[in-house]
């Protein structure tokens, strides 16, 4: 729980700072990057995350890291304050938290959808439109691939899921018969 708080903290004070800069999409875009980055790289992560590594060496990186984002200043001065106050740790957290704080000031909403194979551009949009209609928001897509549905698609929007796979009508048949 004190994970999610200092996430919160340290995500809503970069978003009232992009939001008076007008910087949401550029500092969105270097976070997602930087947090991708990590997440990927092993050694990147164990840096960010390993005490045994020193804050000097830490700021080192943050800087070249900076350089290869291209990064604006204020991304690099945030990032030097994660490396100072010792919270590169909470970076996925913050991540995540400040492109769902930047999602509902745009007044959009994600939704990973899962389906059994690979969907069509239309058959996206014309979901996308139906979740559109479902929500009230613009919607994007992040879509998924899992063989295991058999057929059809589940959407997570916010907390709802909207599930018309085949696999759970055939759940669902199953447990009509046997009642």
């Amino acid at each position: 729980m004190l994970t999610g708080s200092i996430a919160r903290r340290y995500a809503r004070a970069l978003f009232e700072l992009a939001i008076e800069q007008k910087q949401e999409a550029a500092l969105q875009e270097a976070l997602s990057a930087l947090a991708e980055a990590v997440r990927s790289n092993r050694d990147l992560k164990d840096l960010f995350e390993n005490p045994a590594h020193t804050r000097d060496q830490r700021a080192l990186v943050a800087e070249s890291l900076c350089k290869g984002l291209r990064a604006t200043p204020t991304f690099r001065s945030f990032l030097l304050l994660l490396v100072d106050r010792n919270r590169l740790q909470y970076l996925e957290g913050i991540s995540r938290t400040f492109g769902a704080m930047v999602d509902t000031h745009a007044g959009r909403v994600r939704a990973r959808v899962v389906s059994a194979v690979e969907m069509k551009e239309a058959a996206a949009k014309q979901l996308a439109k139906m979740l559109e209609a479902a929500t009230g928001r613009t919607v994007v897509l992040e879509r998924q691939v899992e063989p295991s549905l058999l057929g059809g698609v589940v959407a997570h929007v916010g907390g709802r899921v909207y599930d018309g796979s085949l696999k759970t009508q055939l759940e669902e048949m199953r447990q009509q018969l046997r009642a």
